[in-house]
């Protein structure tokens, strides 16, 4: 189920995506990319951190707490599997 979804979305992402980043100046990388990027850096690093306080407090039932970052996790590889390829197609394109 995971290859055929990625299959459809590494499609649908052609498809779409490519006169959009045609069209872009190299402007955008530090208007939009760059902020971005920062942002997912500074949310990567956050998650990071409340796993690694859980690990240090390892009392009670934990399982919500658990639940709560295994969410953030998933949020975070979605944003970076959306992020990564617009990023990559631009680079190529503005080389």
């Amino acid at each position: 189920m995971t290859c055929m979804r990625s299959t459809a979305l590494t499609s649908v992402f052609t498809v779409f995506s490519q006169p959009i980043i045609n069209k872009v100046k190299p402007q955008l990388l530090k208007t939009h990319f760059l902020p971005l990027m920062e942002k997912l850096k500074k949310k990567a690093a956050m998650v990071v951190a409340e796993e690694d306080h859980l690990k240090a407090e390892a009392r009670g039932d934990m399982s919500e707490a658990e639940l709560l970052i295994l969410d953030e996790f998933t949020t975070l590889a979605r944003d970076l599997y959306a992020f990564y390829p617009l990023l990559i197609r631009f680079v190529d394109y503005n080389r």
